[in-house]
């Protein structure tokens, strides 16, 4: 048995088409003794700007000048052919980017597909640590208490300690390589025709959510956008008021307002907080996050099971804002509702209003952790 692992450093990733300048491999049989290894520098063949510069600076091991001096990727072709196809498992740490790589370069050089099934050592550890964390080459290292190459991103290294900590996981568990195998499914994939098969999966899902979502099915199922396990539901949010768009046209009740409401309704009303931004979007108006920032701030009074009221951070800011002089009106969320010309009732009964305009070209998709002032 021949077991590859191997990992790529790259020039740049522009445009999703990474330019690989190491090619990093070890090869070895299934007691782990180590055949022949090597690192190859290849000249991603790009002009001097066309470099990502921050991998220049700060990734890569060697100088620009060592890979320019070196022959360009088709070169080396045969040799990474015969590495693939005389192993019997192929493995790596996250190495489907490694796989999605190397078909840019078999594609940009007009060379046949490399059709193989390939192991991720990253999700074996998760399943031997049972975690859903994803760890990096060198974390696992020293978790495992390995002291392996300290050659960090130089693909040679990466590859030779990604064999390192398959080998210690497998002895601590005494287990064969296959029965590793048989209890992490997830950590087997596969490239056909340019296509990693992971990721076709992922695409497929993710293009089967983004339609649920434009028919307004996104919510995590809660109402809830305070708890830290309705992450889902927030995010949404923030990204609906960085982009939300006009949808018809309303009589200008918030003509040139910036409005803000208490924490206390907004972080447990998320359907009818959806709605309220795309009608006061409607109206003419903005919804913002920062109550001192706001022209209209909506009070909601909530209480404690024994009766004590809820403070409200955002209120605190408004008032504060207030006392420096700043102009805010200060509403009920009744007298609110009374202002767009809605009861609550008819608020609370609406359907979670689409989102077209997260996917309208130019949206901004950003995690965005505000404070709530």
């Amino acid at each position: 048995m021949k077991y590859l692992f191997f990992d790529c450093e790259f020039a740049n990733c522009f445009d999703n088409k990474e330019k690989i300048c190491e090619f990093g491999y070890v090869m070895v049989d299934e007691n782990f003794k180590v055949l022949y290894k090597d690192n190859i520098i290849i000249n991603p063949n790009i002009k001097d700007n066309e470099w990502d510069w921050y991998a220049l600076k700060k990734i890569l091991t060697r100088k620009r000048e060592e890979y320019k001096n070196r022959l360009f990727f088709p070169a080396y072709h045969k040799k990474i052919v015969a590495l693939i196809q005389n192993a019997d498992f192929i493995l790596g740490h996250t190495i489907d980017g490694d796989v999605h790589a190397l078909n840019c370069e078999l594609q940009r050089y007009n060379l046949p597909c490399l059709d193989f099934e390939f192991y991720d050592i990253k999700e074996m550890y998760k399943a031997y640590n049972d975690s859903k964390k994803t760890v990096s080459v060198e974390n696992i290292l020293s978790e495992l208490g390995i002291q392996g190459d300290d050659n960090k991103h130089d693909a040679g290294a990466d590859a030779f300690n990604t064999m390192l900590e398959l080998k210690t996981i497998l002895e601590k568990l005494d287990f064969k390589l296959e029965e590793m195998i048989e209890i992490c499914p997830r950590a087997k994939d596969k490239t056909e025709n340019f296509l990693i098969e992971s990721r076709v999966r992922a695409e497929q899902a993710r293009a089967e959510r983004q339609k649920a979502m434009l028919k307004g099915d996104y919510s995590d199922g809660s109402n809830d956008m305070l708890s830290m396990r309705r992450r889902c539901n927030k995010k949404t949010f923030v990204q609906f008021l960085d982009n939300v768009q006009v949808t018809a046209e309303g009589s200008g009740k918030c003509k040139d307002k910036k409005i803000s409401i208490s924490i206390n309704y907004e972080c447990k009303h998320f359907k009818e907080m959806m709605n309220l931004v795309q009608i006061i979007k409607n109206e003419g108006g903005e919804y913002v996050l920062k109550g001192s920032e706001a022209d209209i701030f909506v009070t909601y009074a909530s209480f404690h099971e024994d009766g004590t009221p809820w403070l409200c951070n955002r209120e605190k800011y408004v008032d504060i804002a207030l006392s420096e002089g700043k102009q805010i009106q200060k509403m009920t969320f009744e007298e609110f509702l009374t202002m767009l010309g809605m009861t609550n009732e008819e608020l609370e009964s609406l359907p979670l209003p689409p989102i077209d305009c997260l996917f309208r070209e130019g949206a901004i998709i950003k995690d965005k952790k505000m404070k709530r002032k």
